[in-house]
């Protein structure tokens, strides 16, 4: 058995490798530990819950109501219930409440109940008091939190194709579709079919340009950018039918320039009037402006799930101002690569998808 130093300079500071292998395993066995009684507790808990559950319906059906709350309002209020003994629990203590005259009760157990379970939908064998009394009450969605993640696919508009060409310019620009795009967004509902949107995402574009250099060599230059967006639009729901619906969007808003980098390349198409000049990585900030305004339309679908949605959207952005600063000494871009900036506006196409968390608020309808 080994010693090992635990501090490196006094001899006394010495512990075994079992002792250590003690100490590092104590955290994680202790962790097991409290996680095993959790659940035995939280099993207990459960299985005690039933048995008053139980115990309440007998009561009930004894016509002996009220004893009912004194039965099933601890567990209600610890969590102790599963989640369909929880949901018979409700419904029993409103009928018991409602049978009991303590109407101002039911009332309030049941603006609980709608809090927890917002989508619930009353059945034939509920009691007929718990269904009269939910028909006096609303369920509206209140907002919509959304988080959605996509590929970007920059465009670029504006452009003048200025070069450093004494010739006319071979200029051309490509696209990579293959950018990251991540946000979240809250809505608020004005009506049934329409809700204000606003969020906020990172978004990255990325395009290249390529100019053949008056037939002696080809200028490759490649720059991408991270964005932070604040979209603020309308959203309005078109169509729908049983769990899906469709809707369009349209707005606009402000994004800020977080970063602007660039690889810059010339390769020669004739050794004798030059040499091949491998690219660098470039910051391109100062060259670029700090913010820019947009515009952005979007057309998408959502599925129904279980307190939310399940959402495709195929999006658009149209940046409105150039992008170009031109407040920066050029450098090696002109004179080693023989680049220079062109005029030009960001746009961008992509397809999100997404997952919608419905809040709702339950009131009761007036004059009831």
């Amino acid at each position: 058995m080994r010693k090992i130093s635990i501090l490196g300079y006094n001899e006394n500071n010495y512990v075994t490798e079992t002792m250590l292998d003690r100490l590092i395993q104590w955290p994680a066995r202790a962790g097991i530990l409290f996680m095993v009684f959790l659940l035995l507790t939280e099993t207990a808990n459960s299985q005690e819950c039933a048995l008053k559950l139980q115990e309440a319906q007998a009561q009930f059906d004894r016509g002996r109501v009220e004893l009912v709350p004194d039965l099933l309002t601890p567990c209600l209020n610890s969590g102790g219930f599963t989640k369909e003994d929880g949901l018979m629990a409700y419904k029993l203590l409103i009928q018991s409440l409602l049978l009991d005259d303590k109407n101002a009760d039911a009332d309030a157990v049941m603006l609980r109940f709608l809090s927890r379970n917002p989508e619930y939908e009353v059945t034939a064998a509920d009691y007929s008091g718990f269904v009269y009394l939910r028909t006096k009450y609303k369920v509206l969605p209140r907002l919509y939190l959304s988080a959605q993640t996509g590929l970007n696919y920059t465009y670029l508009t504006g452009h003048s194709e200025k070069s450093l060409s004494s010739l006319p310019p071979g200029i051309s620009y490509s696209r990579e579709p293959f950018n990251v795009y991540a946000g979240v967004e809250g809505a608020i509902p004005v009506t049934g079919k329409m809700a204000l949107a606003a969020g906020i995402s990172y978004s990255a574009s990325s395009f290249r340009y390529t100019e053949n250099m008056m037939n002696f060599g080809t200028v490759l230059y490649r720059e991408s950018q991270s964005r932070l967006e604040i979209p603020v639009s309308v959203v309005y729901k078109f169509a729908g039918f049983r769990d899906v619906d469709l809707y369009v969007r349209g707005g606009a808003g402000y994004v800020f320039n977080l970063t602007a980098n660039a690889e810059a390349s010339f390769t020669t198409s004739d050794i004798n009037n030059g040499f091949n000049r491998t690219g660098e990585n470039l910051d391109r900030r100062d060259s670029r402006i700090k913010s820019d305004i947009f515009i952005h339309a979007g057309l998408g679908g959502r599925v129904k799930i279980p307190r939310g949605y399940i959402t495709a959207e195929l999006r658009t952005l149209s940046g409105l101002r150039n992008q170009v600063a031109g407040l920066s000494d050029p450098g090696n871009l002109e004179y080693y690569y023989f680049y220079t900036d062109d005029n030009f506006r960001i746009n961008i196409a992509g397809l999100t998808v997404g997952y919608t968390f419905i809040f709702y608020k339950p009131t009761k309808t007036q004059g009831q």
